[in-house]
């Protein structure tokens, strides 16, 4: 696990770090809760919750990747976990799974009324709940392929924004403001932001696939390439104008994202 990614209170509850995706079951039922997490092992990291009030508690603390719920809990049902998850902006973007005995179509369209994104009737197969999970979280990556370098340049759609899209629109405006200051960084972006460094870097990972750093610099590159390709100054000029006070750095990131030198893209916008 990455110095970015252990952070603040996600210290005590993330397991060591292994690269999986890391998946929150929340179950009042122990016997249960092992049964998922055993039969999904050496494929997911695990958290676990016995309740939707703890669960909602570790859900903002750890971002999970994906949340399995059941739906009859003491304290917090998997309906109110759901609703809450889906009302907060830190949590609203993880996909989650209700596991109920209940297949009636009323308590269906209720799970997914309260925002769901699967409903799995108990009892279940594990190789169908595996096959559920990958899925939610294969479409989580494609998604996360569309914002990668997509909403870097934009910050506006016409359709009419999703809850994810306002996030990225509204880091975009964080970052249009602040790139041609070289001391801005991850601490001003997660402050202005709302977010504590954690839960920035696990939502912006999730819905990006790029950490805060990551995702500024790139943002910052953009913006050269576009001052370079319009002529707008030279090199190191454009390297300073976009937040780069080390112009071999800038080269080295430029020619790490684009796969050219900066000079080739200021070349050709001269028409030399």
């Amino acid at each position: 696990m990455s110095s970015e990614e252990v952070l603040e209170d996600n210290l005590e509850i993330l397991p060591s770090g292994s690269g999986l995706p890391l998946v929150l079951v929340v179950e009042n039922n122990v016997d249960m809760r092992h049964y998922i997490m055993h039969n999904c092992d050496h494929q997911f990291a695990f958290i676990e919750a016995e309740d939707g009030l703890q669960g909602f508690e570790k859900a903002i603390r750890a971002i999970p990747d994906l949340i399995i719920s059941d739906l009859m809990m003491p304290v917090m049902d998997g309906y109110e976990l759901c609703s809450k998850l889906r009302a907060d902006e830190r949590t609203r973007h993880i996909p989650v799974i209700i596991l109920t005995a209940k297949a009636g179509k009323k308590h269906q369209i209720m799970g997914y009324d309260c925002g769901a994104d699967d409903y799995v009737i108990k009892p279940f197969d594990h190789e169908m709940l595996l096959a559920r999970i990958k899925n939610l979280l294969n479409e989580r990556k494609m998604l996360a392929e569309k914002f990668s370098l997509a909403w870097a340049r934009t910050s506006s759609v016409a359709h009419g924004p999703t809850s994810d899209e306002k996030f990225i629109q509204r880091l975009n405006a964080i970052l249009e403001k602040k790139y041609n200051d070289p001391e801005f960084g991850t601490n001003v972006l997660s402050r202005e932001a709302g977010f504590s460094h954690s839960v920035l870097y696990r939502k912006l990972k999730s819905l990006t696939n790029h950490s805060p750093n990551s995702y500024i610099r790139n943002y910052r590159l953009i913006k050269a390439h576009d001052l370079l390709s319009n002529k707008h100054a030279d090199i190191s000029t454009v390297a300073y104008l976009c937040g780069f006070n080390n112009l071999s750095y800038f080269s080295k990131c430029y020619r790490q994202f684009f796969n050219r030198a900066p000079h080739e893209d200021y070349t050709l916008s001269s028409g030399k």
